[in-house]
């Protein structure tokens, strides 16, 4: 079996460990529990006369008391090249053009695929792995063939005509989306065309939080969204289609109670909503989607939503748990129709929420002790 190390990082870790290994055991012992072993990852090639195998390792130095340091490797990733039938074997179900970036690169080198390590990065990750091994075997030799190759792959988009040269300028703009996250707007889109020239319009946000409501919203309704329309009449479609999706939803809405624990802290201007019913009431009587987007996270006590009221001031609020932080914030606060409210009423609920004795009070009714790891969620105004 011939062995080629591509990478094995950091630097001098692995050769720092095979040096500790060589010495007597009571320095081995010395150096181990004086935390001068370190461990290290190394990715490497190994070809026999049947297969070639990619793979990344974890090395971590380990302790016996009679035998000294050894280590104990563990595969993250890895591909399998079976020289008899000319298949691809990709480990544990993992996409190898977005976890195996050094594998990756040295396939492309073996099998003489070079231009696909000079690909934008985007392109690279849209690549799944049936189609990265075309690239790899020389079926597919270029980037454009590629970017039809993978809409071609895709359900949603395979039966759309999308231009291939716009798709392309999309993925030399400098952005990190795949492909595939184009799919939801192309789904609903009158013309795809309009699609990529309206996100490639630097006046546009492709990730904006009404764009993304609005295609929801399509989705929901069988509707088509025209992507020459002007920002502001997205906005009034926006507000038809959520008084047409509240109407539609008020036949079969359910009212679940939250059962908060214990009695929130005194809040003056803002009353929480306590059911499904007031939510969705609140959504309908401020014409905006609270109901319709954030009901999943309302009733899994994730997202905590409240009104205000302070004079002829009527407002939503919405509350979320900050990860960096590990504290209760204001994720929103708008008025009837998502207008925005005077900066005094972010002021005053702020104070409120930085209270101890309210923060206490969320992270009792919060449920991300029930999850194994926090999953931010992707904030969508009401």
């Amino acid at each position: 079996m011939q062995v080629t190390s591509i990478e094995s990082l950091p630097l001098g870790y692995k050769e720092s460990y095979f040096n500790h290994k060589a010495k007597p055991i009571e320095q081995q012992r010395f150096a181990f529990f004086g935390g001068k072993v370190h461990g290290y990852h190394e990715v490497s090639r190994k070809e026999t006369d049947t297969h070639i195998y990619w793979v990344q390792n974890s090395a971590a130095p380990k302790w016996n008391s009679k035998s000294g340091l050894y280590l104990r490797n563990t595969s993250s990733h890895g591909a399998t090249y079976d020289k008899a039938t000319k298949k691809f074997k990709w480990w544990y179900g993992k996409q190898i053009t977005v976890t195996g970036s050094v594998i990756l690169k040295d396939m492309c080198d073996y099998f003489k695929a070079e231009w696909f390590n000079n690909a934008p990065i985007n392109l690279k990750i849209s690549t799944t792995n049936s189609t990265f091994e075309k690239v790899l075997k020389g079926k597919i030799t270029n980037p454009r063939d590629l970017i039809k190759a993978i809409i071609k792959a895709n359900p949603t988009m395979r039966n759309l005509d999308i231009p291939t040269e716009l798709v392309w300028k999309w993925l030399n703009t400098g952005n990190s989306a795949r492909i595939q996250s184009l799919s939801d707007m192309m789904s609903v889109a009158k013309d795809p065309t309009h699609v990529l020239e309206f996100i490639l319009d630097p006046k546009n946000s492709f990730m904006h939080h009404e764009l993304l409501d609005l295609i929801k919203q399509a989705q929901m309704l069988g509707r088509k969204i025209d992507f020459k329309w002007s920002m502001n009449r997205m906005k009034e479609v926006h507000n038809e289609w959520t008084k047409e999706i509240m109407d539609i939803e008020q036949e079969y809405v359910e009212k679940i109670e939250y059962n908060y624990k214990n009695e929130l802290p005194s809040n003056g201007c803002l009353e929480l909503i306590t059911d499904s019913k007031e939510l969705y009431i609140e959504g309908k009587t401020m014409s905006h989607c609270v109901y319709t987007n954030y009901a999943d996270t309302v009733s899994s006590k994730t997202y905590f939503v409240f009104k205000f009221t302070d004079r002829d001031t009527r407002a939503t609020v919405g509350i979320t748990k900050s990860w960096d932080k590990d504290i209760f914030v204001v994720n929103q606060m708008y008025a009837r129709f998502n207008k925005a409210v005077d900066r005094c009423h972010h002021d005053y609920v702020n104070e409120w929420l930085a209270k101890p004795e309210v923060q206490q009070w969320f992270k009792d009714n919060y449920k991300s002790n029930q999850l194994n790891k926090a999953v931010e969620m992707a904030y969508l105004d009401f």
